[in-house]
């Protein structure tokens, strides 16, 4: 699969040339910590599916869910805290790629505005191209 899913900007990094960023915006709340971790899984793959593609990938959901639970129960990092930090990888990243269902989240609104306000590349990623990936994980 992942032959299939390499593009040029694979090939281009293997020439040294710069490597393009992608952020991965998505839901992440969900009423239950089972909805959570399947929010988590999906962006996980989106991020797995531009690393194929030859992507410097953030996925907040990746990168921050599991220090959020650990070591922020007590709330030192609030709501606004977790978006100043979605702004400042919004401003580093060339690409920012939508799961799908981001339009009923709160959170993924907000990154889709700013990615319009900041002039990023949108990709909006389909439930076939996650379930594809998603498959391809599983042992």
């Amino acid at each position: 699969m992942s032959n299939v899913l390499l593009n040029s900007n694979t090939k281009n990094n293997e020439r040294g040339n710069r490597m393009r960023k992608a952020y991965i915006a998505g839901p992440y709340t969900a009423n239950t910590p089972e909805g959570v971790e399947e929010n988590v899984r999906r962006a996980e793959a989106a991020a797995w599916l531009y690393y194929l593609k030859g992507y410097a990938v953030y996925c907040p959901h990746a990168q921050t869910h599991r220090i959020h639970l650990r070591y922020n129960g007590d709330g030192i990092l609030d709501y606004d805290d977790w978006l100043k930090v979605t702004i400042a990888w919004l401003m580093e990243c060339n690409v920012v790629a939508f799961l799908p269902g981001w339009k009923n989240s709160t959170g993924a609104t907000f990154e889709h505005i700013v990615a319009e306000a900041l002039g990023k590349e949108i990709h909006y990623l389909t439930e076939e191209e996650l379930r594809t990936v998603m498959e391809s994980g599983k042992s």
